[in-house]
């Protein structure tokens, strides 16, 4: 979309032509105020219903584009259906399958097209070209809106209120105003759609796709620390015997936080049963360093199991978050600490792709190798196939979770996509 903003010169171009072709007219017409006014309103409406039909384009190559679901599980016989029939059943195929190429394409397509677009590209205006057709046209549409506005604003709307009766004025208003009411509505799904459009099929950017979902899943990891860091802290106050009741003090966690606990539960519930069990939590204090005595389990399953059945469901999990989640007063560099020492297991100084992966591997966040060196290269600075300490830091101000942040997530972290 961010090209969407950016005219290039064809744009430029147009709009000088336009420009002296509305001059030569205006000099046919002898610059009868009257004629260039409605003629101007008249080509407001004509944007107004080519948009229209840019939009409807645009429903119907998004249709097209659409994989099926399949309508039945059994086909008329009775069969269950398998990935083969599946296959064969024409109604659940998208309908860019059946495009027809032997259609013979415009003669600007042509000139402009040279090679000719597969299936899902004929879909298109210009075909190959279709995405970069479609900009130029809703780029064309946002300049036009405000040319038009400013045509009437500075020339017309004066010379009407002065000249005609107050009728024909309250009938221009009307007339002039109502194109660019359309337009504005129409340009809210009109952006939408071609923002689709343009990422679909085969003009998907794996790159960016991937890069996006590695953000995320960055920061759910991230937010995974600060799990290990809070539960760090009750293992440290039962050892000192400051242990804290959770039934109270428990603040109230926004939506997108509660979404992020919700996340790191199920990644530490190994099992996938709905409750971390004293052998699941077991790994979880050998991965912090803690003693795994089975009494200091048993302490921490007591604490945080409400129901008291010996394990800790979600939603206990979640309520001892709560009341344990009032720890600003930890500094970040205290924080990070702790977590950069929590993944360097031989104390080098350094973290390798290796020692990040195997502690990441032990909390289930579903991370493969080469997104853990995607994520080692972008915060090693040096260039030494390492992280520092000081690089590690990098990470958590970057997608660390924080009370300042939340009024800008809708179900995000600290970083902002």
């Amino acid at each position: 979309l961010s090209h969407v903003v950016q005219v290039h010169p064809p744009t430029w171009i147009f709009f000088a032509v336009v420009t002296i072709l509305y001059f030569a007219f205006s000099l046919f017409v002898h610059e009868d105020d009257n004629i260039m006014v409605w003629s101007w309103i008249a080509f407001g409406w004509l944007v107004l219903i080519l948009n229209l039909i840019i939009e409807h384009q645009l429903s119907h190559i998004l249709i097209q584009l659409t994989p099926l679901k399949p309508k039945r599980e059994h086909d008329n016989s009775g069969t269950p259906s398998n990935e083969s029939t599946g296959l064969l059943q024409s109604e659940d195929l998208p309908g860019w399958c059946y495009a027809d190429l032997s259609k013979p394409r415009s003669l600007l397509e042509r000139l402009i097209v040279k090679s000719k677009p597969n299936r899902q590209q004929s879909l298109y205006w210009m075909g190959r070209q279709g995405p970069k057709y479609y900009r130029w046209l809703l780029q064309l549409n946002l300049l036009f809106l405000g040319i038009y506005c400013s045509f009437h604003i500075l020339h017309f709307y004066t010379k009407i209120k002065e000249n005609e009766s107050t009728t024909v004025f309250i009938l221009y208003l009307v007339l002039s105003i109502l194109p660019v009411v359309g337009i504005l509505v129409i340009k809210e799904r009109l952006v939408g759609s071609f923002a689709l459009v343009s990422s679909l099929g085969c003009y998907k950017r794996p790159q960016i796709v991937q890069k996006v979902l590695l953000e995320e899943k960055t920061e759910r990891v991230v937010h995974m620390f600060f799990v290990l860091y809070k539960l760090n802290l009750c293992i440290q106050n039962m050892e000192h015997g400051t242990e804290q009741d959770y039934a109270n003090g428990t603040r109230k966690l926004q939506y997108w936080e509660y979404q992020r606990v919700k996340k790191s539960f199920e990644s530490l519930d190994q099992n996938d049963n709905g409750e971390l069990s004293p052998s699941e939590l077991a790994v979880l204090l050998e991965l912090l360093g803690a003693q795994t005595s089975e009494e200091m389990v048993d302490k921490i399953v007591a604490t945080l199991d409400k129901g008291k059945n010996g394990h800790i469901n979600e939603d206990e999990f979640i309520a001892w978050y709560a009341a344990n989640s009032n720890d600003e007063h930890m500094s970040q560099h205290t924080r990070s600490e702790f977590f950069f020492h929590l993944f360097d297991s031989d104390g080098s100084g350094e973290l390798t792709i290796e020692e990040f992966k195997r502690k990441l591997d032990k909390l289930n966040m579903g991370l493969t190798l080469d997104e853990i060196g995607d994520v080692v290269n972008e915060l090693d600075e040096d260039n030494s196939g390492t992280i520092s300490a000081h690089e590690f830091s990098h990470l958590l101000h970057k997608y660390a979770p924080s009370s300042s942040s939340s009024s800008h997530h809708g179900g995000g972290g600290g970083h902002h996509h």
